[in-house]
Formats: structure tokens, C-alpha cells, sequence
């Protein structure tokens, strides 16, 4: 696995840890907890990263 994956995964995975196993978050809760872990400002971003690498899943309605 190439080192750049490996650290994206890195940095997924320390962003799913402050996230309660279980409970269902409201988008903007989602991007909450993901501007105070994180400075990369761009919340979307590593919220869409979170779900395409499987550390999160979405409703059918998206939410």
C-alpha cells in the first residue's frame, strides 16, 4: 500500500474514533465533530472520504 494511502487511512480512522458507534448524526453533527478533530478545513471533504472508505454509512435519504 502506497505511503500516501496509508497515511489518508491514518487520518480516516482517527476521525471515525471521535465518532460514538452507533448513533446516528445529523450532517452538520457529522461536520462538527470533524472541524474539531481536525484543521484541515474542509469538513465535506473528509466526511465523503469517511463514507467512501467505509468508516461511515449514510440513510437512503443520505443523511
Amino acid at each position: 500500500m502506497a505511503s500516501k494511502k496509508k497515511d489518508k487511512l491514518r487520518v480516516l480512522e482517527f476521525l471515525s474514533d471521535k465518532f460514538e458507534k452507533g448513533k446516528i448524526y445529523t450532517e452538520k453533527g457529522v461536520n462538527e465533530i470533524i472541524k474539531e478533530a481536525h484543521t484541515f478545513n474542509d469538513a465535506p471533504l473528509l466526511r465523503r472520504e469517511l463514507y467512501d472508505n467505509g468508516f461511515l454509512d449514510r440513510t437512503r435519504d443520505c443523511r
